[in-house]
């Protein structure tokens, strides 16, 4: 995949996120990047099975501010590793953590 089509990519699957998640700012960490969300209901619960590669995604106070409802994240890592950062405490989360 050439850089355009990949930055084109992450841009539509960054839209896709904001859409259905809320605010976030990101990059695609190269050129390899993949990813897809599939949003859910179950009554009033709403939750988006997401994918990612070679991604990173940020929800600082700027996008928080910008986000119109109140969200609570958790994220069920199902598959691979994921890289979480909140202030200084850094975890990486392996398949089962929640």
């Amino acid at each position: 995949m050439n850089a355009a089509t990949a930055q084109h990519q992450f841009q539509q699957w960054l839209a896709d996120i904001n859409h259905a998640c809320g605010e976030f700012d990101g990059a695609a960490l190269c050129d390899d990047f993949v990813g897809d969300i599939r949003p859910r209901q179950l009554g009033a619960l709403r939750f988006s099975h997401v994918n990612s590669a070679h991604a990173r995604l940020l929800r600082t106070p700027r996008e928080v501010q910008r986000s119109s409802e109140h969200k609570y994240f958790a994220v069920f890592q199902l598959h691979g590793t994921a890289n979480m950062a909140q202030g200084e405490a850094r975890e990486v989360l392996l398949p089962g953590d929640i």
